[in-house]
């Protein structure tokens, strides 16, 4: 086994294309390693000390626009974005996993302006100096005079052509944006369309992508779990149990059950996605169902004719939406389309244009694939199902259940309620239980907006029984105290709220 090990990394904002390659022997340092980079970005960080150099370890596909490097640093708390600060640290301590192919594993971050000023360049201003000082001593008045005329009147045609030159600038960024803009109209969708609909705009407007995650090397030769039977010429209901039994197949064989993080369940009797039924449902293993905790969905649907109709697509990635609006800080979701012979795979992303109040949804598809694994080279579907299995929930776009509102930490626990504009979780804040309201969609915030304005006036009356507002932000509240639901009004319940109702009527 080699002693050396390689690894891709990039400096922050530059493109994923200028990636370059290190390799270090795995017994060396985070120290040495920050030599090496500095070495290998000269003369990016010629004046900076290496220890200085702040490098991120990350694992970023490289052909996945979903994940870029920006992304990935803005929410690196929840996917475990590890800042290598400990300069003793060996190199075969930090990668204990394997390396991911075609990924980038490390980003450097760029020296900030005025970071590791030259010596020589103090030398020379200070040489400056003493030349200035000698030349006002043997210069005369006039020359004095002459000289600053001629710098006024240059700082003066210097600033002009500088503003001139921002003018113009901005004049531009302005209408190539505009253009961008009416570009990217055309390639989103708001969601608000019949499934028909929706599904011939996926097709039309859609974006074919290769398949985003690194495939499985699993295999599974014999035996259930491999789609050769689905039931023909049966219904629905049929394939629905066909495809749950060969899922759970694959959970408890043995090679897959050993990299196994998530697990398939059947939802097509259960209002899982609020008032929305998807036939199965993706959660991590030893968790329990509760839409915090769905990390990709999918649908089976009959095809007419051999293909799958605009409304089965339409159906199928409007849960993929509906996932997006129950768990408001995810970007994307996979969606998964199948008939237990053919398997489609959806990513939808949401879009929020706030300056419009609206938000968009993004469309894209892989190459539908065949299921069945029959041994040969043409079984791309079963892998792909497999993948999907064996990869962490970060991956497939899930974010921990978790809120931060400065240096406070609020989790959520549970879902509680889902009403026409908002939806309400159960949290925890320093041990104690809290509600938290997020809203569904950015078109629904002048609601949010109200709802703060009215609490914060209620808050004089200190009443228990109206809720105060601990943490807030453009799209949450964080209240207390976390009510709980009342089956039978008792005497006392009543006159509580009477009272309630006259101070809230009588402020």
């Amino acid at each position: 086994m080699s002693d050396n090990i390689s690894f891709f990394c990039l400096v922050k904002d530059d493109p994923k294309k200028n990636a370059f390659e290190v390799e270090i022997e795995k017994n060396k340092t985070v120290s040495f390693l920050k030599e090496k980079i500095k070495e290998k970005l000269h003369p990016l960080f010629e004046n900076i000390a290496a220890k200085d150099i702040v490098l991120w370890k990350v694992n970023v596909p490289f052909d996945d626009e979903a994940m870029e490097v920006d992304i990935v640093l803005e929410n690196k708390e929840e996917i475990g974005v590890q800042e290598l600060s400990r300069p003793t640290r060996k190199i075969s301590n930090v990668f204990i996993e394997d390396i991911t192919d075609d990924s980038i594993q490390i980003i450097i971050e760029r020296p900030s302006a005025g970071q590791g000023n030259s010596p020589d360049v103090f030398s020379l201003i200070n040489d400056l100096k003493s030349g200035q000082k000698e030349l006002k001593v043997e210069i005369e008045s006039g020359q004095k005079k002459l000289k600053f005329e001629i710098e006024s009147g240059q700082r003066e045609l210097k600033s002009e052509i500088e503003s001139g030159q921002k003018e113009l600038k901005s004049e531009m960024e302005s209408g190539f944006r505009k253009v961008q803009n009416v570009m990217d109209a055309t390639l989103y969708s708001p969601g608000m369309l019949t499934e028909t609909d929706k599904g011939k705009e996926v097709q039309e407007k859609g974006t074919l992508i290769d398949f985003p995650l690194n495939v499985t090397t699993s295999t599974k030769s014999s035996g259930p779990g491999r789609f050769l039977n689905p039931p023909e010429n049966e219904d629905e209901k049929a394939l629905q149990n066909y495809f749950i039994k060969e899922c759970i197949s694959l959970e408890f064989f043995e090679p897959i059950s050993k990299k196994l993080k998530l697990i398939v369940k059947d939802t097509h009797n259960s209002p899982l996605l609020g008032t929305r039924k998807p036939d199965f449902v993706f959660i991590p293993k030893d968790s329990y169902l509760d839409y915090l905790n769905v990390i990709a969905v999918g649908e089976i649907k009959k095809p007419a004719s051999g293909n799958f109709r605009s409304a089965d697509i339409g159906q199928a990635v409007s849960f993929g939406e509906k996932l997006l609006q129950l768990q408001p800080r995810r970007r994307f979701a996979f969606v998964i389309l199948t008939d237990c012979i053919k398997i489609n795979i959806y990513r939808v992303t949401r879009v929020n244009d706030h300056q419009n109040s609206i938000t968009l949804f993004k469309y894209e598809y892989t190459t539908t694939q065949f299921l069945k694994n029959n041994n040969s080279n043409n079984n791309n579907g079963w892998k792909y199902l497999v993948t999907f299995m064996e990869s962490t929930p970060y991956n497939l776009g899930w974010i921990e259940p978790s809120l931060k509102f400065g240096n406070e930490t609020v989790n959520l626990v549970k879902s509680v309620g889902i009403g026409r504009t908002s939806i309400v979780y159960e949290g925890e804040y320093n041990n104690e239980l809290v509600a938290v309201k997020m809203a569904k969609k950015v078109d629904y915030l002048p609601c949010f907006e109200r709802e703060k304005s009215v609490l914060k006036e209620l808050s004089a009356l200190n009443s228990p029984h109206i809720p105060k507002i601990l943490f807030e932000n453009i799209d949450t509240l964080v209240m207390t105290p976390r009510g709980v639901k009342v089956n039978n009004l008792q005497e006392k319940d009543i006159k509580d709220i009477i009272i309630t109702l006259k101070n809230v009527h009588s402020h």
